[in-house]
């Protein structure tokens, strides 16, 4: 009788462990593992619902800047800026890049400028200036 368990308990085990890896698909047995399902029924089962949904309205095309006088559109924004917290600016300016912004900081009170580069990264400060410079160099 032990021989008999000893020997069919472990037969039970390794079919059983077969049968189920069969069922959750990781052995192919026909049959028993279930039908791999198509791309297309997963992409139908993730589609979201379009009925509801608001449409995001059409983005605004962005004004184009003068390129016969782009100094006076500097000269105003320049305004703008010295009125405002140099907190606020390093968020306003973060994605600006330091050949768009030295013109416009070269026309606004000095003052702020110093300000607006203390308060920002020191690596964005130390670009933005290099910028200036070039430019305050230049005669630009």
């Amino acid at each position: 009788m032990k021989k008999l368990i000893f020997i069919v308990m472990p037969i039970l085990f390794i079919g059983g462990g077969v049968a189920l890896a069969g069922r959750m698909g990781f052995i192919n047995i026909p049959g028993l593992t279930p039908p791999k399902k198509k791309l297309a029924d997963l992409r139908k089962k993730a589609a979201v619902p379009t009925e509801g949904i608001k449409k995001a309205a059409p983005k605004e095309p962005e004004p184009e800047v003068s390129k016969e006088n782009p100094a006076a559109g500097q000269e105003k924004i320049a305004k703008l800026w010295d009125e405002m917290d140099a907190l606020k600016l390093v968020a306003l300016t973060e994605k600006w890049r330091p050949r768009e912004l030295a013109p416009v900081l070269l026309k606004m009170d000095s003052g702020k400028v110093t300000e607006l580069l203390s308060e920002m990264k020191p690596e964005r400060s130390s670009e933005i200036s290099r910028e200036i410079q070039r430019l305050a160099a230049s005669g630009s």
